[in-house]
């Protein structure tokens, strides 16, 4: 990379490379919050204009089933009031005014005005205006405005109901409307205006202020950017995190790049030198007579070579030991040796005359000439390096796996951290959103993706620490279940998931997270084996001991659940079968994967004590078989975490974490259960105060990993102040300690990060409640 025609210093690089990465990654993030919004808000304003129309036809129908009622009993008589005087518009209806055996005069008051009056006394009293009219109104009180004019103009269209925003006096409303068809009962009082069955003689509207309503939209929005900003912001942190990691690891790669550039240099100068000390090494060495075509070797090479001194020394008996694939190598490079009069040094495959084993020599090798330039003689030595390059591959793997597994327990440590802060900020969020669904599943979202996050943090730390497992009893059936759901949302539609399993007794003691993991590797290498298309098959059955001990321990004492991985992909021959589980190979393309799924299957078997077997036919298919020994007996399977409560817990709680934004987010959690939080942000802050207050002090919660002191550190000089302190552990990553040393070293309870908040709470009432007497 260079800047102004010059090359960038490797810092420089480095700062370049991040900010431009770190700039494309934020902006996705924020592009996809913005969205999130976006959608939030549509969804709000949808779902409250809903309940307003609802409302407001709560209204109409209200008024519909009384107007009803007053037609079905032909109206009703009333008092003659000031307010309620005999109805002018009534004067042909018989009996309109009537005295009772008492004396009071009544009125009849048909079904229209009954409605009025109640749309009137409804508006003084709940603010919610109620109005019944006509293109043709008998009273002047029931004309349309220009609102209620569209609507009935549209029900004239066929339009069965009319509702939207209008304004009111300068106040806004929500209005509905819907048409008053002719009945039979109708006509009782409007036969005269000419109407008939099934005419539409006016409509009834009903407005609701909208004022509350906007209130309500107002408030929920308002949640909604306080949580996505708090999102963009954790999101924002945990990128920055991640993008810095990985650049930090190209760095890395470009450096190392440039240090086997150095080391392969020193190896050549390293051979240079060895040529000159073979004499006092057991490398055989050999003459060639140019003129004779005869070869003279000592015995060292013989041994090599594998032959006796019977053994015809020609140049054609030399060269029937050459591998016949490595004839036209060896040919053109001792051609091209002769023509530039230089020494030969050449890595060829030899196969031994005696047992026709293959070997890797190395010759190296100069030539004489006479006073003429006519080659003469050739002097030389043969080494057998096959095994030297062997223990170079294998070292170079060995140092491959070893940096992946440093670098995994790293990245995995980070992601932990703050997977543990998204988890627990959501759950917090989710438990104070229980009366409000439409903003707690946004919560539920963040919880679910953070808990597969778990799995991916899961699968690097299988590199770094690979035989720390926990094992209990799990059921393949239950796991294939699990991992067919999951597989609907990985691997396209095209691709047809079949199970089969015997669930008689299908248990193992095994991780749940690796035996995950290794399935999931196997079926989505299936997926692209398949080109994406046909059956994919896993099935579970029992196999007895005798067929184990029969093919591959005789040890098997107990029967082995097998489980088969069947695509009808593209299939693989000898070669690349017997190489698959070797790290870092892999037959897809560049940039298509890593090499290393396979080889993290292999490891998570053996740390379960089984075996894998593979048989694949080319162009027909592949299937991959895991053996795990079977319990013989159910034992309890793990059950799921239940969901989050926050029963009250007192007691006063040390809390320790380098991490401000974690640590506050389990100090506010500890707090609402009802305990008291102290917070250090290092240990040696918190051994200070510890020494100063440990008399009131029941419970100290510290972080494993910190800078200066780390938790185990902590702890051990705790119980110098404290002999019966009680401490809880939490990490992201167990480097060089495990959980059980941990326990055993005194510590009350040790925590994986990220952990849920019932996990964190469960871990305190269990420790502030040991020794504790019962009432």
């Amino acid at each position: 990379m260079c800047r102004n025609g010059f090359p960038m210093a490797p810092t420089e690089k480095f700062h370049h490379l991040f900010s431009v990465s770190f700039i494309f990654l934020v902006g996705g993030w924020t592009f996809l919050i913005v969205s999130l919004m976006a959608w939030s808000w549509y969804e709000t304003l949808s779902h409250t204009e809903m309940m307003a129309r609802r409302e407001a036809y709560k209204g109409y129908e209200k008024d519909l089933m009384m107007r009803a009622w007053a037609t079905m009993h032909g109206g009703v008589y009333v008092p003659v009031t000031k307010e309620t005087q005999p109805n002018p518009y009534l004067t042909g209806v018989l009996e309109r005014d009537i005295t009772t055996p008492s004396g009071r005069k009544l009125t009849l008051i048909n079904p229209a005005y009954v409605t009025r009056q109640v749309h009137e006394l409804s508006r003084s009293r709940q603010g919610v205006i109620s109005h019944i009219t006509s293109l043709n109104p008998i009273r002047p009180e029931n004309r349309p405005d220009g609102w209620e004019t569209a609507a009935l103009l549209s029900f004239e269209q066929g339009v069965k109901d009319y509702y939207g925003y209008d304004s009111i006096g300068y106040v806004k409303y929500f209005r509905y409307m819907a048409p008053l068809v002719v009945e039979q009962r109708c006509l009782t009082c409007h036969a005269v205006q000419g109407y008939m069955l099934g005419d539409i003689r006016g409509g009834i509207s009903s407005s609701v202020p909208w004022a509350e309503y906007e209130w309500s939209i107002d408030a929920q929005l308002s949640h909604s950017f306080v949580g996505f900003s708090v999102l963009w912001v954790i999101g924002s942190i945990g990128l920055f995190a991640y993008n810095r990691r990985i650049v930090r690891y190209i760095a890395q790669r470009d450096r190392e790049e440039s240090e086997r550039k150095i080391a392969e240099a020193a190896l050549r100068r390293s051979e240079r030198l060895l040529r000159e000390a073979q004499h006092v090494g057991r490398i055989g060495y050999f003459v060639t007579d140019y003129v004779a075509q005869t070869w003279e070797s000592s015995p060292v090479l013989d041994e090599i070579f594998g032959i006796d001194d019977t053994y015809p020394k020609d140049f054609d008996h030399w060269g029937a030991l050459i591998a016949p694939d490595q004839w036209t190598k060896v040919a053109e490079h001792y051609k091209k040796m002769v023509n530039e009069k230089t020494g030969f040094n050449l890595d060829y495959k030899i196969i031994r005359f005696c047992d026709k084993q293959e070997r890797l020599v190395s010759v190296v090798g100069e030539f004489d000439y006479d006073e003429a330039g006519v080659l003469v003689r050739q002097i030389g030595t043969v080494q057998d390096i096959t095994e030297r390059k062997n223990l170079e591959l294998q070292l170079i793997q060995s140092q491959k796996l070893e940096g992946v597994g440093t670098l995994a327990g790293g990245i995995a440590h980070d992601f932990n951290n703050l997977l543990a802060l998204i988890l627990g900020s959501a759950e917090l969020l989710r438990t104070q959103l229980e009366r409000n669904p439409e903003l707690k599943k946004y919560a539920d979202r963040i919880v679910e993706a953070s808990e597969r996050g778990t799995s991916i943090s899961r699968q690097l730390l299988i590199f770094s620490r690979p035989n720390e497992a926990e094992l209990k009893p799990i059921s393949m059936s239950q796991t294939i279940a699990e991992l067919k759901e999951m597989l609907g949302h990985f691997l396209p539609k095209t691709i047809t998931i079949l199970t089969d399993s015997d669930s008689a007794n299908t248990l193992i003691l095994g991780d749940a997270g690796q035996i995950h993991q290794a399935l999931l590797n196997l079926s989505l290498n299936a997926g692209d084996a398949m080109a994406n298309s046909g059956p994919l098959s896993i099935d579970a059955y029992i196999v007895s001991q005798e067929f184990i001990r029969a093919r591959y321990t005789p040890d098997a004492s107990v029967p082995y659940v097998a489980v088969d991985v069947t695509d009808t992909g593209t299939g693989m021959d000898e070669s690349i079968v017997k190489n698959i589980f070797d790290p870092f190979f892999t037959t897809k393309e560049y940039g298509k994967g890593t090499g290393l799924g396979l080889a993290i299957v292999h490891g998570i078997v053996k740390n379960h004590n089984g075996f894998i077997d593979v048989n694949s036919t080319p162009g027909k298919g592949s299937t991959f078989t895991l053996y795990f020994p079977s319990l013989q007996h159910k034992e309890e399977q793990e059950q799921p975490p239940a969901a989050l409560q926050q029963k009250e817990q007192t007691g006063t709680i040390l809390l320790v974490d380098d991490e401000p934004l974690l640590r506050e987010m389990i100090a506010e959690f500890l707090t609402e259960i009802g305990c008291t939080v102290h917070e250090a942000q290092n240990g040696a802050e918190a051994l200070e105060w510890y020494t100063a207050n440990h008399a009131s002090v029941d419970l100290v919660i510290t972080d494993l990993g910190m800078p200066e002191m780390g938790g185990e550190e902590l702890f051990r000089k705790l119980r110098t102040v404290n002999e019966r302190v009680k401490v809880i552990v939490s990490s992201g990553y167990l480097d060089g300690t495990s959980r059980t040393e941990l326990l055993d070293m005194g510590i009350s309870d040790v925590l994986t990060k990220p952990c849920k908040m019932q996990d964190i709470q469960k871990a305190v009432h269990d420790v502030l409640m040991a020794g504790t007497p019962p009432g």
